[in-house]
């Protein structure tokens, strides 16, 4: 691969179909909202390294350029950071990247720490105004991201227009959903879009009833519940590049499998990239086996077994669970990722977020039962247990 020229091509494309894209699909006070057109004016320097990663960084300028600095010998962070020779090899790491691992950086130190070490090969790592400051050595970067992947095939011309799309097709969805709810960006940003729920599955007339129940019931329990056919479709994306992207701005995701269908595919999607998600059976019957075991091999899946004329029991006890896995989530990336941490007020219990219906794992049998009850709908004996067990009523809770 010829670095210098495709890297360059992509960002070009990338940049143009962006703005053309924009200029199509969003209303012009909204435009300058998506965040690759809101750095521009840029410097764009991109920076290869052959060792383990690509960069680009977005500089302050009077117009938009691209630049493409490659070398075989330097350090992909090296070559972001510009730090001398004395820091690199004379200083701690503050941060180490293992594994396969997302980070946001904001802010910066200046603690004597090299700032940053990346090693594994799927490292996706952004920063935002950081500052990092040692003696005479000061970097500043508005914004930045590196990838530690060099695979040629992320840097494609066809690359460069997906990536551009799922940009406009993300803020076209937040739009639509802001004139539905008739609120004020910022209300919007503050209140509802740490609620959003995707919910998938089969679109033949039997499945649009039970998608629709889950989706009122989330509605019910206050979260913003949508499908993949409440977002309109674009020419230039597939459904697969549609649900990744729709996904991706979800708090977790709801996956009705009760008959085969293209959520299988979805499926795997969720579980490649460790997406919070639950998977509902009508009743003990599920679509296909490929989801079977999700739950026993990752703390982000679950199983749950529900009543799709009643599924209020059930999605209370699931969205309690995910709250749970959510809130520990942020406590253990928290204390992996240091700029996360938040200190605590002495004195000051932890809050825990609240839904109306939402069940503790701890609630009785009792309990239970007088929940359905009062949903307007008695257990059945032969039902599936509300609990989530997978067992009948009768063999579970209602004993």
């Amino acid at each position: 691969m010829d670095y210098l020229h495709d890297i360059k091509e992509y960002s070009e494309i990338f940049h143009r179909t962006l703005e053309e894209a924009a200029i199509r699909y969003l209303p012009e006070a909204s435009r300058r909202n998506l965040f690759h057109i809101s750095l521009l004016p840029a410097k764009i320097i991109w920076y290869v390294s052959h060792q383990n990663g690509i960069a680009v960084e977005y500089c302050p300028a009077q117009k938009t350029t691209n630049e493409v600095v490659e070398k075989y010998t330097a350090r992909i962070e090296d070559m972001l950071l510009r730090a001398p020779r004395r820091i690199r090899e004379g200083s701690r790491t503050k941060i180490t990247v293992r594994g396969s691992s997302k980070v946001n950086i904001f802010g910066g130190f200046d603690d004597g720490l090299y700032p940053l070490r990346v090693e594994c090969q799927n490292a996706d790592i952004s920063f935002f105004d950081a500052v990092y400051a040692d003696g005479n050595w000061r970097r500043e970067i508005r914004y930045a991201h590196i990838w530690g992947n060099l695979n040629p095939e992320n840097w494609t011309k066809e690359k460069a227009v997906l990536s551009a799309m799922d940009e406009v097709v993300a803020a076209v969805v937040e739009i639509k959903r802001i004139e539905e709810k008739q609120v004020s960006l910022q209300e919007y940003i503050a209140k509802s879009k740490e609620k959003t729920v995707l919910v998938l599955g089969n679109y033949d007339d039997q499945g649009k009833t039970r998608i629709r129940s889950i989706v009122n019931t989330l509605r019910d329990l206050g979260y913003e519940a949508f499908t993949t056919e409440d977002i309109p479709d674009h020419p230039e994306q597939n459904l697969t590049q549609k649900v990744v992207t729709l996904a991706s701005l979800s708090r977790f995701i709801i996956i009705d499998d009760t008959c085969p269908s293209g959520h299988l595919l979805e499926f795997s999607k969720c579980k490649e990239n460790d997406w919070l998600t639950i998977v509902l059976h009508a009743e003990g019957v599920r679509g296909s086996w490929m989801t079977a075991t999700g739950g026993l091999y990752s703390k982000v899946i679950r199983e749950q077994d529900y009543d799709p004329a009643s599924p209020q029991v059930a999605l209370a006890m699931a969205t309690s669970w995910a709250e749970g896995v959510l809130r520990d989530l942020k406590r253990d990336l928290s204390n992996s990722y240091p700029w996360r941490r938040v200190p605590e007020i002495p004195g000051k219990e932890r809050e825990r977020p609240k839904a109306d219906m939402t069940i503790e794992a701890t609630r009785s049998r009792e309990e239970m039962r007088k929940l359905s009850v009062a949903k307007g709908r008695e257990i059945g004996r032969n039902a599936p247990c509300p609990c989530g067990s997978g067992k009948k009523y009768k063999k579970c809770c209602g004993r």
